[in-house]
C-alpha cells in the first residue's frame, strides 16, 4: 500500500475533490471539520495561496517552521523530564524557541487523520482493519511571539496539511490564517526553514506481561543467550543481548525514585518488560 507524501489540489479530479470534501465537512472526520460546509476546496487553497503570494513565502516554509517549532518543543521538554522536572509542568511553563517564540502544546487521547488520503483495509486475521493515511497529529498548539505580543493556534496535523497539500482549513476553529503565520512566524522569503535533526540512541519500552516464566516475545531465549546482567535496583535484573533488553522483577518493588536504563525512565510496575535500544531522529533546528 504506497501512501502519497504530497498531494496538491492540481492532482485531483473533479470527483476525488468531491470525496475528499465530503470527509472535510463538519462532523465527518472531524466534529469542527476542515472545511466549512458552503466553502470550495479549491477556492480555499487558491485564495491562501495568494496570501502567500504577496508576502513572498512558500507553503514549504510555513510547513517546515511549524514542524521545527513543534520538534524542538517536544526536545525541550523531554530533556527537561531528563533532568528531573515534570514533563507537564515543563509544557506548561512552554519551549521557547528562537529566542521569541513561546510553544505551548495539549495533547488528546485520539489522532487525527488527515482527509485527504484515508484508506482502510481488513487485517489479515479479519478481526480488525489496517488504516492507511498521509498524515496524523494528536496535539494542539499555540505559538506566542513575546515580541510582537500575538499568537497563533493550530493543530499538530496543520504543518503536513500546508506543506503536503497547501491547505490552512477553511472556515473553522482549527483553521491557520496565512496572513497570520506568516507575521506572528517573522517568516522571511528565500529563507530555509527545513528541520534540522540529528540521531541519539535510547532505550524505549516495548511489550510486557505478568508472567516473567512464560516464552514471551521471545523472552526464554534471550534469558539463556544474555551477553550480560545488570542488577539494577533491589529485586531487579536486566538481561542484555545486543540492542534488546529484559527487565525482569518476580515480585513487587517499591522503587523511590524512577528506574533508568542509559538515562531513560523505563516503567516498572510490571514483573516482565521488554526493551529495545533504537536510533530516533531528533528535532535541533534553530
Amino acid at each position: 500500500m504506497k501512501v502519497p507524501k504530497q498531494l496538491f489540489i492540481e492532482d485531483l479530479s473533479p470527483e476525488q475533490i468531491k470525496v475528499i470534501e465530503g470527509r472535510m465537512r463538519p462532523s465527518q472526520y472531524s466534529h469542527a471539520g476542515f472545511l466549512n460546509q458552503n466553502l470550495s476546496l479549491r477556492e480555499v487553497i487558491e485564495a491562501d495561496a495568494k496570501v502567500l503570494e504577496h508576502h513572498g513565502i512558500t507553503h514549504k516554509q510555513v510547513g517546515d517552521k511549524l514542524d521545527s517549532l513543534m520538534g524542538q518543543a517536544f526536545r525541550q521538554w523531554d530533556l527537561a523530564s531528563r533532568a528531573g522536572e515534570d514533563y507537564y509542568g515543563a509544557r506548561a511553563k512552554g519551549a521557547l524557541v528562537d529566542d521569541f517564540l513561546r510553544v505551548f502544546a495539549v495533547c488528546w487521547m485520539g489522532s487525527q487523520q488527515c482527509p485527504f488520503f484515508y484508506e482502510t483495509r481488513p487485517s489479515e486475521d479479519g478481526i480488525g482493519h489496517y488504516v492507511y493515511n498521509c498524515g496524523s497529529g494528536s496535539h494542539d498548539f499555540t505559538v506566542k511571539n513575546e515580541r510582537q505580543g500575538t499568537e497563533i493556534r493550530f493543530p499538530q496535523l496543520m504543518a503536513h496539511l500546508v506543506r503536503d497539500h497547501h491547505f490552512f482549513e477553511g472556515d473553522t476553529s482549527y483553521r491557520l490564517n496565512p496572513e497570520d503565520a506568516v507575521k506572528v512566524l517573522e517568516l522571511k522569503s528565500g529563507v530555509d526553514y527545513t528541520p534540522k535533526t540529528e540521531t541519539e540512541i535510547l532505550w524505549r519500552t516495548g511489550s510486557s506481561t505478568s508472567d516473567p516464566d512464560g516464552d514471551f516475545c521471545g523472552s526464554q531465549e534471550l534469558l539463556r543467550s544474555a551477553e550480560r546482567t545488570v542488577d539494577v535496583a533491589s529485586g531487579i535484573k536486566l538481561y542484555l543481548d545486543g540492542d534488546k533488553g529484559l527487565i525482569v522483577a518476580r515480585e513487587h518493588v517499591d522503587i523511590k525514585e524512577p528506574l533508568k536504563i542509559d538515562g531513560a525512565e523505563v516503567c516498572y510496575m510490571v514483573q516482565f518488560i521488554v526493551v529495545k535500544k533504537e536510533l530516533i531522529e531528533l528535532n535541533t533546528s534553530m
